[in-house]
């Protein structure tokens, strides 16, 4: 018993079905990924036909420094920072890819309410067997021992053919691509070791004049972690850089594209040309712990005056430092919008600035 042999999902790239399971292949005969000097294309095509399709999926950004005081602010009107509809973030250039995907999220599923089905009808077998013996029923005793080795024969099969439904991307790299994307990844890392990393949940101005503060913006914040992850349906020898997301989709930057993933049935794949990068060297008003690896830029008071000094009209008045955060704002035209902040803005810069470099020389 087993489930359809292959499918056609777009020209040159088939899911195919065998005793090892199901696999989906991007790259080798039929379909590629290039990532060269003149840019990065998804190649497809149907061998013997002569059919051929070059699509472009690599893109630019912009990158530039700020400053402003983020703290928190509980009774201003605040606006949300986070993603529009999922539906609308895939990239057009990706729409195939990601089709490609949902297949491989829907077979899946497929295959994990077989193998639930299959292990209640082991269940049960395995329970009529036991009872056949103990009243010496003769025939039925084969015949659900049969049914039990049938039974787990199969279960076998579909679990391995569950642990091999992948979309196995073979990414043919420029070398001088892949030591930049090698550089980013170490960067991530350094990234990673920051003492604190927040996602940025939503921001508005205030009236620095009413509420007595030195700042002008505040921001509502929740801390996260990054580190290694990846994305249960994709093989690649590129681990992805993974960027934890508080309020929707976590993103995983591979070469040429960010999976954005919500859930099995909630995802995007967004291409990077679309992708606009901004760094900002942030004063933020930190008003809770320090990190240990933050610059403090100065002090203000919890209540201050137009020119920095504390009111003092407000009894029990204290300073609070300003201290030199890193934020990454991410948006695209399709709706992105999630931002960053990381208590090292040195370990920040050079991140932010190693992908503008390796975007750059993507597209190039």
């Amino acid at each position: 018993m087993r489930f359809r042999r292959r499918q056609k999902i777009l020209p040159g790239v088939y899911l195919n079905f065998s005793g090892s399971g199901i696999s989906t292949t991007i790259g080798g005969r039929g379909a590629s990924v290039n990532i060269g000097r003149n840019g990065t294309y998804l190649n497809t095509s149907i061998p013997g036909t002569g059919l051929y399709n070059r699509q472009r999926l690599d893109g630019g950004n912009n990158s530039r420094n700020q400053s402003n005081n983020y703290p928190q602010n509980n009774d201003a009107v605040v606006n949300s920072i986070s993603s529009n509809s999922i539906t609308n973030l895939t990239s057009n250039s990706l729409i195939d890819l990601k089709n490609t995907f949902h297949e491989c999220y829907v077979e899946r599923a497929e295959l994990i309410n077989e193998i639930k089905k299959t292990k209640t009808q082991l269940f049960l077998f395995q329970l009529l067997n036991i009872l056949s013996q103990i009243f010496i029923l003769g025939f039925f005793i084969k015949w659900f021992k049969e049914n039990v080795s049938e039974r787990k024969s199969y279960l076998s099969d579909l679990q391995d053919q569950h642990e091999k439904c992948l979309v196995n991307i073979d990414i043919d790299i420029d070398q001088n691509i892949e030591n930049q994307f090698i550089n980013l990844t170490n960067r991530y890392r350094e990234l990673t070791t920051c003492s604190k990393i927040w996602d940025l949940t939503s921001s508005s101005s205030q009236n620095s004049r009413i509420t007595r503060s030195s700042a002008d913006t505040a921001v509502q914040r929740q801390q996260i972690s990054f580190g290694s992850n990846n994305i249960n349906i994709i093989q690649s020898r590129f681990n992805p850089l993974y960027f934890a997301n508080a309020n929707g989709g976590d993103l995983y930057f591979y070469p040429g594209f960010i999976f954005y993933y919500e859930n099995d049935a909630r995802f995007a794949v967004i291409d990077l040309r679309d992708l606009d990068l901004t760094l900002i060297n942030l004063q933020f008003t930190e008003q809770e712990a320090v990190p240990a690896d933050t610059t403090i830029v100065k002090q203000t008071w919890a209540k201050s005056n137009a020119d920095g000094s504390p009111d003092r009209r407000f009894k029990n008045n204290y300073q609070i430092p300003v201290c030199q955060y890193g934020r990454i704002d991410l948006k695209t035209s399709n709706g992105l919008n999630e931002s960053y902040m990381f208590s090292n803005y040195e370990k920040t810069r050079s991140f932010a600035n190693t992908l503008h470099q390796y975007l750059q020389l993507s597209k190039s």
